[in-house]
C-alpha cells in the first residue's frame, strides 16, 4: 500500500468515527427532546385538569380550602369536647365498700316512682346485676375498676328513664360490646402464643379490644311508657353528659284502642270481625238512605284517642355508653 492510499484509508476511517459520534448525538437529543416533549404534555394536561376542576388553583380557591380546613378542626375539636364532658374517673374502693354501695344504690333506684305497685320497677330487681344485687356474691378486686364504671352508666341510664316519667322499667341486661375485659385479654393472648388457630385469632381481637381509645358499656332495657314517656326519655339520654347512643329501637302498642272502641275482637282471625264491619256498614248505608241521604254519624261524633290516656307502649332499645378515658390520662399526667 502506497502512502496515499494509507491517508485516504486514515481519513476514511476518521470520518466513519466523526459520523457514528454525530450520528450518536442526534439519537441522543432526539430521545430527550422526545422526553421533554412528553413531560410538557403530560404538564399540560395536568393543568388544565386543575383549570377545569370544580376547585380552581387560585389563591382565593387555595384561602377557601384553608378556611374550611380550619373550621373543621374547630368542629372537630368542639364534638370532641361535647363528647369527653361526661367521662369520669372513680376513686379506688374495696369489694366490701363497693358491693354496699351497690346495694344501697339499687334500693334507691327501687323506690323510683312508677306504673308498677306504685314503683318503677318490680321487687327485687337486679339492674343487670343479679349476682351480686340478688345473689349476694362479692365482686372481685381486678373487677372493680370495670365494675364501677358498669354500674355508673346503668344508674345513669335508669335515673334518665325514671325522670322521663316511663310507667315500668321490666328488664335491664348488661350486653357484650365485642371487647373482652383485660383478664380475657391477657389470657387469650397467652393461648395465641402456645397454640396455633383460634388462641392467636383471639389473641388478636384482644389486642385489637384494647387499641380502643374508649370504654362502654351496652345494656338492651325494656320499659312501658306514655308516648310522652317515650319521648322525654330518648330526649334525657340525647342531653345527658355521659355520651349515650341508642341503638335497635323498638316500640308497640300493648293493645289497639280504636279495636276496642269500636267492639273488635283483637283475636278474631276468621274474618267475623270483617263481616260485622260488612254489615255495620250495609245497615248505616240504609239508615243513611231511609233519613233523607243524612249522616247520622256525623251527630254522633267521631272517635277519637288521647295520648295522656291511650294504652301503654311497649318499648326495647339498646343504650350504650362510652366515656373516653380522657379523665384516665389526666391522672396518669
Amino acid at each position: 500500500m502506497n502512502k496515499n492510499k494509507i491517508i485516504m484509508a486514515s481519513i476514511g476511517g476518521v470520518c466513519l468515527i466523526a459520523s457514528l459520534a454525530l450520528a450518536y448525538l442526534a439519537y441522543d437529543q432526539m430521545d430527550e427532546t422526545c422526553t421533554m416533549r412528553e413531560d410538557l404534555e403530560s404538564t399540560r394536561e395536568s393543568i388544565e385538569k386543575s383549570i377545569k376542576a370544580a376547585v380552581k388553583p387560585t389563591a382565593a380557591a387555595v384561602e377557601a380550602v384553608e378556611a374550611n380546613r380550619k373550621a373543621y378542626e374547630e368542629w372537630t375539636a368542639e364534638a370532641k369536647r361535647l363528647a369527653e364532658r361526661g367521662d369520669k374517673q372513680f376513686a379506688p374502693t374495696t369489694d366490701a365498700a363497693f358491693k354496699t354501695f351497690m346495694v344501697n344504690e339499687a334500693k334507691r333506684m327501687s323506690a323510683f316512682a312508677g306504673g308498677s305497685n306504685g314503683k318503677l320497677v318490680k321487687e327485687d330487681f337486679d339492674f343487670g346485676f343479679k349476682k351480686f344485687i340478688v345473689e349476694g356474691a362479692m365482686p372481685q378486686a381486678a373487677e372493680l375498676p370495670t365494675l364501677q364504671r358498669q354500674w355508673d352508666d346503668v344508674t345513669t341510664v335508669v335515673t334518665a328513664l325514671a325522670e322521663a316519667g316511663i310507667y315500668e322499667l321490666v328488664s335491664l341486661v348488661l350486653k357484650d360490646d365485642g371487647a373482652p375485659a383485660p383478664e380475657a385479654a391477657q389470657a387469650d393472648t397467652g393461648r395465641g402464643n402456645r397454640r396455633r388457630g383460634g388462641g392467636q385469632n383471639r389473641g388478636a381481637k384482644a389486642a385489637e379490644a384494647e387499641e380502643k381509645p374508649y370504654d362502654v358499656t351496652a345494656m338492651e332495657v325494656r320499659f312501658t311508657t306514655r308516648p310522652s314517656g317515650l319521648v322525654k326519655a330518648l330526649n334525657t339520654l340525647a342531653k345527658s353528659e355521659r355520651f349515650c347512643v341508642v341503638e335497635n329501637f323498638q316500640f308497640k302498642r300493648t293493645k289497639d284502642d280504636l279495636r276496642e272502641a269500636l267492639g273488635e275482637s283483637k283475636n278474631a282471625a276468621d274474618g267475623s270481625a270483617g263481616a260485622r264491619v260488612g254489615r255495620r256498614g250495609r245497615r248505616a248505608a240504609a239508615e243513611t238512605e231511609e233519613s233523607g241521604g243524612e249522616d247520622d254519624s256525623a251527630k254522633k261524633g267521631t272517635l277519637v284517642t288521647d295520648p295522656s290516656t291511650a294504652s301503654l307502649l311497649e318499648a326495647s332499645m339498646t343504650v350504650k355508653v362510652f366515656d373516653f378515658r380522657t379523665k384516665k390520662e389526666e391522672v396518669k399526667e
